[in-house]
């Protein structure tokens, strides 16, 4: 142990900048943990950052500003009673102004017992994280965060977490939606979504998910480019541009 040490500090690794480092995954788990959106963020991420979350959501990486990741982050665990974010074994490397961390991740969320409808309530996530770090002139701060989750338990309940609004915009798919209290079959003790099987079920929740997600930060970036203006059932003309109309509910 005295020997990786050594060489670890013989590379020109600064204790401070590791303790640094090391620390923006504590303060990354509190943003969830404590529900904090409002000042956490610019203390751990840059802005923009990228995201790889594909392991979990089966999303492929992308890069998002940062104030629309943290309006899905304050959406996404809006419906948990409480999570918990353990960050052990942290593995980091730094390369001037560039470093890299990695570190295993368990994480656990609990929903309200109404929305896991009499069925377990914890949805376990375990794994790991490994991700990029930059220093800039406010500290260090990560720029990209990418997990690679390697078990999972009682994943459908993310079912019950998406926000409604989040998955009516997924349309025309003929199959259905992971929303509102999971149903439960007769004499079966785990949730399921209108009697789907638990790996369809799965595949549903994450593509309802991942295509929410994509299509909130298409429109963020669509209002963030387009001027206000009056909304007009008629088909604009050419080289005008309309507000588009938010989509409605679908009857079930």
């Amino acid at each position: 142990m005295l020997r990786a040490v050594t060489l670890k500090f013989e590379s020109g690794m600064n204790a401070n900048d590791r303790a640094d480092i090391i620390q923006l995954l504590g303060m990354y788990a509190d943003i969830a943990d404590k529900k904090e959106f409002t000042e956490l963020p610019r203390l751990v991420f840059t802005d923009p950052l990228t995201l790889d979350f594909e392991s979990v959501t089966g999303m492929p990486s992308m890069e998002t500003p940062l104030d629309q990741y943290t309006e899905i982050l304050r959406g996404a665990f809006a419906p948990f009673v409480a999570t918990h974010h353990a960050f052990t074994g942290h593995v980091v490397g730094i390369d001037g102004d560039r470093a890299t961390i990695h570190a295993h991740v368990r994480a656990e969320h609990w929903l309200p017992e109404e929305l896991a409808d009499g069925g377990p309530n914890r949805w376990l996530v375990v794994g790991f994280y490994d991700n990029e770090a930059v220093r800039t002139a406010d500290g260090w701060r990560l720029d990209r965060v990418k997990l690679t989750s390697t078990y999972q338990e009682n994943a459908h309940l993310v079912g019950a977490a998406v926000p409604s609004e989040w998955a009516h915009r997924r349309r025309g798919r003929g199959r259905p939606r992971a929303t509102g209290k999971l149903r439960r079959k007769e004499n079966d003790r785990m949730p399921r979504i209108r009697g789907a099987g638990i790996e369809e079920h799965h595949e549903m929740v994450w593509a309802d998910l991942a295509e929410a997600t994509r299509q909130l930060l298409l429109e963020r970036d669509y209002d963030a480019t387009t001027p206000t203006a009056t909304t007009s059932s008629a088909t604009p003309a050419t080289g005008t541009t309309r507000t588009p109309t938010p989509p409605t509910t679908q009857a079930r």
